[in-house]
């Protein structure tokens, strides 16, 4: 079961979204109404999902998987036409019988993960 958590949305995203989760089987809502930011830390939430104005800004989501860090955050755009997923994901690169140069240009490249 994915447990959704809708954090500031404005009432017809709220009714929108939430209608369709309670159509899919394997997803339920567990936080809702006008819950913000600070009441994300007690979340059994996989998923967040929020309403803001640019839903590549980073600020929101970091401040969310800092409370949450086993949740994704889905940033939709207030006028639904975008939305961003964020999550922290660990990774492992395993790096055998490496050079100092290797270290340095795996230091260099972030060890493959992510954007460069």
């Amino acid at each position: 079961m994915i447990r959704i958590a809708l954090i500031g949305l404005r009432p017809k995203l709220r009714s929108i979204l939430s209608d369709a989760i309670a159509r899919e089987k394997d997803m339920r809502v567990v936080q809702d109404r006008h819950a913000s930011v600070a009441d994300v830390g007690a979340t059994t939430a996989d998923v967040l999902v929020c309403e803001v104005e640019e839903p590549d800004d980073s600020t929101t989501p970091t401040r969310l998987l800092h409370a949450a860090p086993g949740a994704r955050v889905l940033m939709i755009a207030a006028n639904g036409d975008r939305a961003a997923v964020f999550e922290l994901r660990p990774a492992r690169k395993r790096l055998l019988n490496v050079s100092m140069d290797e270290v340095i240009d795996a230091i260099r490249r972030g060890l493959g993960c992510g954007e460069h």
